[in-house]
């Protein structure tokens, strides 16, 4: 048991030496992230004029992250950031049903929703400021393309889809940092613009 008892402290010594001599961003490590974020402009945010309908509810996801990051420097990083987010907006009215004559002679209830699926891929630049075994505090900035697709439903016969359109750039601008619980692993928080307004995960080094 003793013999144990030793070798384990032996192990645990030589772990906290090795990871004391490393940097939590290093130059020449790759850096994979995956978390999930929340959205900045939703879909209540571009249909707030119907939230005085019945029933108006707003669901759906993410974004969901996948990040790669490489060291180019001991505090440049270059990587690519994925994120796929879906986002459902509906609510009911009531239509009124008329005769020849213009009397309303009954009402019908109707339902639109409005979904839409968003994709981005960025390309990111990270500056990370501080050397420091734990702490990782980084700013970073991206270009790539966004990829959208709406859908459409309602019983009316008569309503119309609106003209949404989806620009196929995406850009992102945050500030963020990590933090090691293991040599090569550990958790991040960021906030900006891009794939959400906040968002964290977990990431591995290697």
């Amino acid at each position: 048991m003793k013999k144990w008892i030793v070798c384990f402290a032996v192990y645990y010594i030589t772990a906290l030496s090795s990871s004391a001599q490393s940097s939590a961003f290093e130059s020449d490590q790759h850096y994979v992230s995956i978390g999930y974020g929340l959205e900045a402009l939703s879909g209540r945010t571009f249909f707030n004029t119907y939230e005085v309908e019945d029933n108006f509810e707003v669901s759906g996801y993410g974004p969901f992250l996948l990040k790669y990051e490489y060291g180019v420097g001991p505090h440049f990083g270059l990587g690519l950031a994925l994120g796929i987010s879906a986002t459902t907006v509906q609510w009911n009215d009531k239509l009124n049903l008329t005769d020849n004559n213009g009397q309303t002679t009954d009402s019908l209830e109707v339902y639109y929703r409005y979904s839409f699926e968003k994709t981005t891929a960025v390309l990111r630049f990270n500056y990370h400021p501080l050397e420091d075994e734990h702490w990782d505090p980084y700013f970073g900035m991206g270009m790539g393309f966004k990829a959208g697709n709406w859908s459409f439903e309602t019983n009316d016969e008569d309503a119309t889809q609106l003209d949404i359109p989806v620009i196929p750039v995406a850009f992102s601008a945050s500030i963020g940092c990590r933090f090691l619980i293991a040599p090569n692993a550990g958790l991040f928080i960021e906030t900006g613009i891009g794939h959400g307004y906040l968002q964290g995960g977990l990431q591995v080094k290697f």
